[in-house]
């Protein structure tokens, strides 16, 4: 995890924390022998997935604008654009009402809420992806966030069909895909990536 108080913008590795199972800090590459505070609600809700999910190798969960917006509306992501084919058939709806997550409670309802999906959108709080590594998960993030972006802007939008959308999907979510977008966004905003 990061350690406490780290803006995802300003996150480099030393800022990282390796957190137990019980939520000690067990290896800490900032400050040496004293223990980083982590941020205790994200040990709830990531905790409980690794341990439901011991599939998933990364889960991120950032308060993006437009994905905590759409997930007030409380529904899952159309496929109304090539983005949201990408999430068709493989996220699901936490419908709620704990959008401060302060115990692993919480974060076990999300699991059961995630099933075998590989994301989930948290009502009124956001979404959170999955992935075979953390650079997946924040590509699957970015591509939500875009989807979540269309689907509140889109005015009247027509919906694809299953049947393009399996086509689409199929084509878009693949094995590398996850590594590929993160590998684009690298490229895309950082001068030396």
């Amino acid at each position: 995890m990061l350690r406490y108080g780290v803006s995802f913008h300003e996150a480099a590795l030393e800022d990282t924390v390796l957190v137990s199972p019980g939520g000690d800090t067990v290896d800490d590459r900032s400050l040496g022998a004293v223990a980083a505070p982590i941020n205790i609600t994200g040990y709830h809700i990531h905790h409980p997935i690794h341990e439901a999910r011991p599939d998933i190798e990364a889960a991120a969960h950032v308060h993006a604008p437009y994905a905590t917006a759409f997930s007030t509306e409380r529904r899952l992501l159309e496929p109304i654009n090539q983005e949201a084919t990408q999430f068709f058939e493989d996220h699901a709806l936490f419908d709620d009402e704990e959008v401060q997550i302060l115990s692993a409670d919480g974060g076990k309802r999300i699991a059961v809420a995630l099933e075998d999906n590989s994301h989930v959108i948290l009502a009124n709080h956001g979404v959170l992806t999955t992935g075979k590594s953390a650079a997946e998960a924040v590509a699957w993030l970015v591509e939500m966030e875009r989807a979540s972006e269309v689907a509140l802007k889109a005015q009247r939008p027509v919906r694809l069909s299953d049947e393009a959308t399996r086509i689409a999907r199929d084509d878009l979510v693949r094995p590398w895909s996850g590594w590929q977008i993160y590998s684009y966004l690298i490229r895309r905003h950082l001068p030396n990536g």
